[in-house]
C-alpha cells in the first residue's frame, strides 16, 4: 500500500512536470513568435497607410524617374505607378552616372546595344550600354535584382519604350568618397528641370537634399528608420519633387 502511494506521488510529480513543460512550450517561444508576427502585421499595415497617403498627394501619373540605384523602383512602388523608367532594380556606379545622364537620349535609344559582361565577378547579371555614338563611353549596369541577363535586358528595353521625355526627372544618391565632387557641380549645372542630389551632408549645391542616415553605407537610404514605418529616403519629399 505504501509502495502504491509512493508510485502515485511519483506519477503525479511527473504529470505536473510535463504540464509545466507543455505550458512553457505553448506560452514561451511560440507566444513570443506570435507577438513578433503580430507586431510585423501592425508595422506593415502602417506602411500601407503611409503609402496610401503618398498616393493621395501625388498628382503626377506620367513621370519618368532616372536614378543611379534602387531608389527609383521604391518610389514607383510606393506611389503605385507603372515603371516608366529602365533604371529599376539595378545600379550604375557614381563615376558613370553623370555621363549616362548627359547622354540619356542616346543610351536609352533602340540603337544602343546592351551586352552582357561575361565573368564580371558578380553573383548577378552585369551589362554594358554601348552607344552608336562612339564619343560616348560605355556604361556598366549592375542588375543585382535579376535572375538572368536575358530577363534584365528584356525589362530594360521594355521600360525604355515607356519613357516620358516630356516629364523626366533625375535623382542621384551621392556617397562621399565614392564620387568626385566636381561631378556634383556639373550635374547641378545641367539644363534639366527636375534633378536632385541626395547627400548625407550639406554639399553647398543648389539642387541637393541632406538625408540624415548616420553612418552611411550603400543601400542604407532604403532601410527603415526606427519605428519601421518610413525609410531614410522618406526624409526627402519626392512627391512634391515629382509634382
Amino acid at each position: 500500500m505504501a509502495e502504491n502511494n509512493k508510485d502515485n506521488k511519483k506519477t503525479q510529480k511527473i504529470k505536473r512536470f510535463l504540464r509545466r513543460e507543455v505550458n512553457r512550450f505553448l506560452n514561451g517561444p511560440r507566444k513570443i513568435q506570435a507577438t513578433i508576427i503580430g507586431n510585423d502585421h501592425v508595422v506593415e499595415s502602417e506602411r500601407q497607410k503611409y503609402c496610401t497617403e503618398l498616393r493621395k498627394r501625388n498628382d503626377n501619373h506620367t513621370f519618368t524617374l532616372i536614378t543611379n540605384n534602387c531608389i527609383g523602383g521604391v518610389i514607383y512602388h510606393n506611389l503605385g505607378e507603372q515603371f516608366r523608367s529602365p533604371t529599376i532594380n539595378l545600379f550604375i556606379s557614381g563615376d558613370e552616372y553623370l555621363p549616362f545622364v548627359k547622354g540619356i537620349r542616346e543610351y536609352l535609344s533602340e540603337t544602343t546595344e546592351l551586352v552582357e559582361v561575361i565573368n564580371s565577378g558578380r553573383e548577378y547579371p552585369v551589362g554594358k550600354l554601348h552607344a552608336k555614338d562612339s564619343s560616348l563611353p560605355d556604361i556598366t549596369v549592375y542588375f543585382q535584382h535579376y535572375d538572368s541577363f536575358e530577363e534584365a535586358r528584356n525589362k530594360w528595353h521594355e521600360r525604355c519604350k515607356r519613357v516620358n521625355w516630356e516629364d523626366i526627372s533625375f535623382i542621384w544618391e551621392f556617397y562621399e568618397g565614392l564620387h568626385n565632387y566636381k561631378h556634383l557641380l556639373e550635374f547641378d549645372s545641367l539644363n534639366i528641370k527636375k534633378k536632385i542630389i541626395l547627400h548625407k551632408e550639406d554639399c553647398s549645391i543648389k539642387n541637393a537634399f541632406v538625408v540624415n542616415e548616420g553612418e552611411v553605407t550603400p543601400g542604407k537610404i532604403l532601410e527603415y528608420e526606427a519605428g519601421g514605418i518610413k525609410r531614410y529616403l522618406d526624409q526627402f519629399d519626392y512627391v512634391e519633387f515629382l509634382n
